[in-house]
């Protein structure tokens, strides 16, 4: 990092590009970048050394998929301000459709296209292109430690802990009701660091942003502005800026390569409707998203979806389960264990002694085995239910028993909905003419979203009879 009065880069092994410089090329928000109206201060500079913006260098995105990949220890930070970079380049190349009624009223007459940059350069929308980028910026601010892993940890729900999106919000409007954005505060006066909501503040009362549209961007809010829901899309939608660059980024680090994704390729064919409040890929840029669609499927297959990591995963979720069962002050620790960093975790886990024994098994790389594992049709709570009474017919412990359910459990994305803008005006979706590959596709999320998975602890294989338990394991889970 390189940072001056009117500069502040960083040097991006993915896109080689000087991000945050001033001489950035969406002219809309030179202004901000030059220093003009803000007293020559560098408003992301003021962002980006906010006490939530550090915080993100001490988590690893791709969680505890270093242990498997030694590469992987890639930060959120980084992941942040790659998606802010595509975001810039999605201002410059992705476009706005004008409607029929304005097309011969604007210079070009006729013409059907303007850049986002462009579009949002209006009065009435300026506040939005640069809220739309900071959405872009923040969007991890709240991220526990080590990724996703512990976002539906049982014992953290029913203590009250929201997800990373909502708590987000919560930070950036400064929240004081919030228990996270109280835990937030306390860290950052100890370090005598100031806190991202009160420069988002600052700069929203100088008009030059909206903390409103920076949390409707990220929950998808106010449905009535048609524009601010298609800009949800880009933050967070079927192919959006934030799975860009993490598929980008994870498979660089992990080193499975996505081998020259058209990234530009997708940004610069993306089409936003504002009259059919509508998305769209330009048929031009259909062959680009398959690709994607091909390396995801790899990412997924080969690293962050492979058995051994899901192992690591499972085991960390059962020791914080642990932990906070144990603690008298559960409530209080939970919110302390949200807004931890990765290496914080692990030193208040190796605290308690049976968590203790979990994180030191999972820093020292000693996995849980992995004894069954397919779809099953319970409902969630069912399903867990299931698995508690096998582990008490059968007097099991369940601390080296452990089950992984996945995050999206049950819920499949649908490729299908993918509109596709087609050279001659029509619009398709992208199934239309590519129906083996969607079908391919969501099968696979499909199966994921249904995997079930048993670990354990490679003791027990000592001492029992491991095959009679996997069969009667599956008895259980399997009856649906």
């Amino acid at each position: 990092m390189a940072a001056g009065k009117d500069v502040v880069k960083f040097y991006d092994p993915l896109y080689e590009l000087n991000v945050f410089s001033n001489s950035h090329s969406v002219s809309t928000f030179r202004l901000f970048f030059e220093g003009r109206n803000s007293e020559e201060r560098n408003f992301y500079e003021e962002v980006l050394n906010t006490y939530e913006m550090g915080r993100l260098f001490h988590l690893k995105q791709s969680g505890l998929a270093f242990l498997i990949f030694p590469s992987a220890t890639h930060n959120r930070f980084a992941h942040s301000i790659g998606t802010w970079t595509l975001g810039t380049l999605a201002m410059s190349e992705s476009k706005v459709l004008i409607s029929p009624s304005r097309r011969d009223d604007r210079p070009g007459r006729g013409i059907e296209f303007e850049s986002l940059s462009n579009y949002l350069s209006g009065p009435e929308n300026s506040p939005k292109g640069l809220s739309f980028l900071m959405s872009l910026l923040v969007h991890d601010i709240a991220h526990k430690p080590f990724s996703h892993i512990l976002e539906n940890n049982e014992s953290m729900i029913k203590a009250g802990v929201k997800t990373h999106e909502e708590s987000g919000i919560d930070i950036i409007q400064g929240n004081k009701e919030a228990p996270i954005f109280a835990s937030y505060q306390k860290r950052a006066e100890s370090m005598g660091l100031p806190m991202i909501s009160t420069v988002l503040k600052e700069y929203e009362d100088k008009g030059m942003l909206s903390v409103k549209t920076i949390s409707d961007l990220l929950e998808g809010g106010q449905k009535e502005d048609s524009m601010i829901q298609l800009l949800h899309e880009l933050v967070s939608g079927v192919v959006d800026l934030d799975r860009l660059d993490h598929y980008n980024r994870d498979s660089y680090f992990t080193g499975v390569k996505l081998a020259g994704v058209g990234i530009r390729g997708i940004l610069e064919n993306i089409i936003i409707d504002p009259s059919e409040k509508r998305i769209y890929i330009h048929e031009d840029g259909v062959n680009h998203v398959l690709h994607l669609l091909f390396a995801k499927e790899l990412l997924w297959k080969e690293a962050l979806d492979s058995d051994r990591i899901r192992s690591y995963d499972t085991m960390l979720n059962r020791a914080v389960s642990i932990y906070l069962d144990s603690n008298a002050t559960g409530h209080d620790t939970a919110y302390d264990i949200a807004s931890s960093m990765d290496d914080e975790l692990v030193s208040m886990l190796r605290t308690g002694k049976d968590s203790r024994d979990l994180i030191d098994r999972i820093m020292s790389r000693r996995a849980y085995l992995q004894i069954w594992n397919g779809p099953t049709n319970w409902e969630r709570s069912r399903l867990m239910g299931r698995f508690s009474e096998f582990l008490n017919d059968n007097k099991l412990d369940p601390n080296r028993w452990l089950i992984h359910v996945p995050q999206n459990y049950g819920r499949t994305p649908s490729w299908m909905n993918l509109n596709v803008y087609k050279r001659d005006g029509q619009i398709g979706q992208i199934g239309e003419n590519n129906p083996t590959l969607i079908n391919y596709f969501e099968g696979q999320e499909s199966l994921r979203s249904r995997r079930i998975r048993v670990f354990v602890h490679p003791d027990e294989q000592k001492d029992r009879d491991i095959n009679r338990l996997k069969q009667t394991l599956n008895g259980y889970l399997m009856s649906a």
